[in-house]
């Protein structure tokens, strides 16, 4: 009930109302001026997205792409363990022993014809990265038809990445929409060359990876407490296999330095099945490219612990298409470092690709091909323990 007081009083709330009525007009106002504006705005993006050619997509700066397997400067030193474990010497020593060092560019030819090209890398070792973008660019001068298959996108995320490369969300909206800092974090400039090449040339990039909140829960509680829901973006249960023997017990080292040696039984039990999940996960996806695009050559961005003597990830594409008898998987371990070299067998991959620069520069292929026979990747086989 409004109560009526004295005249000064109903002076006082009629000022009141009157100035409530004229905030709201001027609230009103500013709420249709921001709307004008806005449609504006909109119509300005779309007119210049047209004018820039194309269908209503995002007119983005395009960042300079280095030519690197063309660039004078560019070559490296390619060995296989074998020839590294004989040689034991630095890059700058292998580089100037031809013998112990192979043509990159007959390396590259070959590994054109393959179906899968693994390039481990260190996250946070930039030199990697650089590494990574020149053998995709040689790759693609010898074979159009790539995919390039990264771990360090997640694959709910798939739509937006299909997005950005059809110009539809540029760079910071597909960071935003792939939650990369939240869910990846490495300096996205180290990636930032390779997922404009394909966009530039229209190569596929396909996520990888395991959801964060899927493998922090199985490194927890295990395999068995995912929810329905949590398995949409992991292969069956029934097809996710333990070991091999040789992994685990690599991974139960590492686990046992994290832990002081104090770690449970069941701990390292759920930590072993997030690492395999994350493994099979990946290599799940890889499968599926080479059955619906059996033309392509897959090139897999990951972490070296997951090609590491093929346990990872390999050997569970080979698993999943033993079918397919023509099936050849290439390993590369990029400049690995002095504690890995340490660790090194002649299984350990089939090439080390070292950043340091060798005297030949690498070339674009020529209408020659190497002879059959030649520098052969080492094809995974299940069968064999010590084949990749």
């Amino acid at each position: 009930m409004r109560h009526f007081g004295d005249q000064q009083g109903d002076q006082s709330w009629d000022e009141q109302l009157r100035y409530q009525r004229l905030q709201q007009r001027q609230r009103l106002g500013a709420m249709l001026l921001g709307a004008y504006c806005l449609g504006v705005y909109c119509l300005g993006v779309y007119c210049l997205s047209l004018w820039s050619g194309g269908s209503g997509a995002i007119a983005e700066e395009q960042p300079h792409i280095p030519q690197v397997y063309l660039a004078q400067n560019a070559p490296f030193v390619v060995q296989t363990p074998t020839q590294y474990l004989q040689t034991q010497g630095s890059p700058s020593q292998r580089a100037t022993s031809p013998a112990q060092s192979l043509d990159a560019a007959k390396v590259l030819d070959r590994l054109a014809t393959l179906q899968v090209v693994y390039l481990g890398e260190t996250h946070d070792q930039a030199e990697d990265h650089e590494l990574q973008l020149a053998i995709i660019q040689a790759l693609y001068q010898r074979q159009p038809k790539l995919v390039i298959a990264m771990e360090m996108f997640q694959r709910p995320y798939q739509s937006a990445i299909d997005r950005f490369l059809g110009g539809e969300i540029d760079t910071n909206t597909l960071l935003r929409q792939t939650e990369y800092e939240k869910r990846w974090g490495f300096p996205w400039q180290f990636y930032e060359p390779i997922v404009q090449f394909a966009k530039q040339k229209q190569i596929p990039v396909i996520a990888l990876n395991v959801p964060t909140e899927v493998t922090r829960k199985v490194g927890r509680k295990g395999l068995t407490s995912l929810t329905i829901a949590e398995r949409r973006f992991i292969p069956p249960l029934s097809a996710i296999e333990m070991g091999p023997e040789p992994y685990q017990t690599k991974l139960r080292e590492l686990y046992d330095s994290f832990h002081s040696r104090k770690g449970s039984q069941t701990g390292f039990h759920h930590f072993f099945q997030a690492q395999v999940l994350w493994d099979e996960t990946m290599a799940e996806r890889i499968s599926q490219i080479l059955q619906q695009q059996p033309d392509r050559l897959v090139v897999v961005l990951a972490g070296q612990g997951h090609v590491w003597e093929g346990h990872g990830i390999p050997r569970r594409v080979a698993r999943r298409l033993s079918r397919s008898a023509n099936l050849q998987q290439s390993i590369i371990l990029l400049t690995p470092d002095a504690e890995l070299l340490q660790q090194l067998t002649p299984t350990s991959a089939d090439y080390l690709w070292d950043a340091m620069r060798s005297p030949q520069p690498i070339q674009p292929p020529e209408n020659t091909t190497e002879p059959p026979g030649k520098l052969e990747p080492q094809a995974v086989d299940k069968s064999n323990p010590k084949s990749k």
